[in-house]
């Protein structure tokens, strides 16, 4: 009763006259940025999803009292800085109790503790620097293929482009999947799964023919199958090819433990996802607050021209290219590539002097 009380003493938006706040939610995932920024501007930093509490929005915590909203620079280092109090959550389509759903959704992201901690181990040898050297030169020619087809003059989706790059790179890279010469690659597929992933009517589990739900969990089925039968492929050919799904296979931590299948499927699939939609919305916000301050463009052009000649930058020259740096960085601040990160406190605290009380995501 504390908790729900304290939550209820938060500012927010009231629930909906007719659905309360499951009619909240719909609004929310219709358009989370314009929920996130009205919240926001009108409430404060510290923000309730619903006014008087709601049950789960996003995390699988049992008695959830509530969805706290946290904005600025001092409420992210406060949860991000304690990874003990404000711990990750698996999101709450794995309470559908759907076997491949759940293992697709059971990656890092979501992982707390020693367990984190085992994963991020077996995981960084595939992004050490010699395997970073390894990609580069899919990268490259991947960013001149999309490059040849713009026309000086001309007008192109950069967002469209975007997507297509990072839909390339992403499954070149993590699973060595050509994405030219199959449509139906496996890149395809995580990308229409993830899209059904933020329908929040699958929640209803409305198991009937057509239903967002039956769609979804066929989709996860499909996937699940087909990420397995790739990893079968390279175990039984027992050779690394390149790509990080191959590497992660093969990865052993000190005490010769080896990802489980279940983790190597989750694992590659929020990879995917961060490389590709993630790093796409970057790089379209960053080209596109080059546009708006042309003397910052200018100096990076002029960075670019002095370090690298005209060439493509090698792995060593990215480290001379300070501005350019800065220049990525603080477009992600300005215009972050994702809306939200998922934390649940996992004891009654304070933000800003506001109440957070246990269990609250």
């Amino acid at each position: 009763m504390v908790a729900a009380k304290a939550v209820f003493n938060l500012p927010g938006p009231p629930p909906a006259r007719i659905m309360g706040w499951r009619g909240n939610m719909l609004r929310f995932f219709r358009d989370p940025n314009t929920y996130l920024t009205d919240a926001h501007q009108q409430y404060g930093n510290v923000v309730a999803f619903t006014r008087g509490g709601n049950g789960n929005l996003l995390a699988t915590i049992e008695n959830c009292p509530g969805t706290v909203f946290a904005f600025g620079p001092e409420c992210n280092k406060a949860i991000l800085s304690q990874p003990g109090l404000f711990q990750s959550s698996p999101m709450a389509t794995t309470q559908l109790n759907h076997a491949p759903t759940t293992r697709l959704l059971s990656g890092i992201f979501s992982m707390n503790g020693d367990k984190h901690r085992q994963q991020r181990r077996l995981m960084m040898p595939a992004f050490h620097k010699k395997r970073i050297e390894a990609y580069r030169d899919d990268m490259v020619a991947l960013c001149e293929q999309t490059l040849a087809q713009w026309q000086i003059g001309g007008q192109t989706d950069i967002y469209g482009d975007m997507m297509h790059l990072t839909l390339q790179i992403a499954c070149k890279t993590l699973f060595g999947v050509d994405v030219q010469q199959n449509s139906h690659n496996i890149g395809n597929q995580i990308q229409s799964w993830i899209k059904m992933n933020l329908n929040p009517a699958i929640m209803l589990k409305v198991n009937l023919p057509g239903s967002p739900y039956r769609k979804f969990t066929a989709a996860s089925e499909r996937l699940n199958n087909d990420m397995f039968r790739m990893m079968q492929r390279k175990r039984e050919t027992g050779v690394d090819e390149g790509d990080v799904f191959s590497l992660l296979i093969q990865m052993r931590d000190e005490n010769g433990e080896q990802m489980t299948e279940d983790e190597l499927i989750g694992q590659a699939n929020i990879l995917f996802f961060a490389g590709h939609e993630t790093t796409a919305n970057t790089l379209t916000w960053t080209l596109f607050l080059l546009t708006q301050h042309p003397d910052i463009y200018a100096n990076v052009v002029e960075e670019l021209d002095t370090v690298l000649h005209g060439d493509v930058p090698t792995v060593d020259q990215m480290a001379q290219l300070p501005l350019l740096d800065r220049v990525i960085k603080e477009s992600m601040r300005i215009l972050p590539p994702v809306p939200f990160l998922l934390r649940v406190a996992m004891e009654d605290t304070e933000l800003e002097g506001q109440p957070i009380p246990q269990g609250s995501e």
